[in-house]
């Protein structure tokens, strides 16, 4: 954990970029977010009430996290000219601080993760796709206002986990 708060470059210097392990990374830190979400939700902690079960919940939630960040994975690919597993790693890697303490129901706790995750993403983009900080940031930015946006459509979608189970 010190790594993450005290440095962040020697984090990214340390991560791998191939996408079998990326993904890997993503799948289990996104399974212990919805899984702690899923418990914050369950436990009377948010308003929302859900109307799946567990599974199907869970399940929706880690697709769609993965499904996010193969979307954000292939603009940045885009913005940076660089391979997939490069952006895809990054976006991975950068996930960490969300997926850390992004599930606690309180809106600054929300917004602290989301600053740390922006950071992330601005310092992979930085050392992994070798971009000026200053242009690293306003790539950071993009990914930032693009994940908003899908997180924002997502609340619309027909197959949300909250209005048609997955799983029958």
């Amino acid at each position: 954990m010190g790594v993450l708060i005290d440095n962040p470059f020697k984090f990214f210097k340390k991560t791998d970029t191939g996408v079998v392990k990326s993904f890997l990374y993503l799948f289990i830190f996104s399974s212990i977010f919805v899984l702690l979400n899923e418990a914050s939700v369950r436990a009377g902690f948010t308003k929302y009430v859900p109307t799946t079960g567990i599974a199907e919940s869970a399940a929706f939630g880690i697709a769609f996290i993965i499904i996010g960040a193969a979307v954000l994975s292939a603009v940045l690919k885009m913005m940076l000219k660089k391979e997939f597993s490069k952006a895809f790693s990054i976006i991975s890697y950068s996930s960490t601080p969300l997926m850390l303490i992004g599930w606690i129901p309180f809106a600054a706790v929300s917004a602290v993760a989301i600053i740390w995750s922006f950071l992330f993403v601005g310092v992979g983009i930085h050392v992994k796709g070798g971009v000026p900080y200053r242009k690293s940031f306003k790539h950071a930015g993009v990914i930032l206002i693009i994940g908003a946006v899908i997180l924002a459509m997502s609340q619309f979608m027909p197959m949300s986990a909250g209005k048609i189970p997955i799983v029958s």
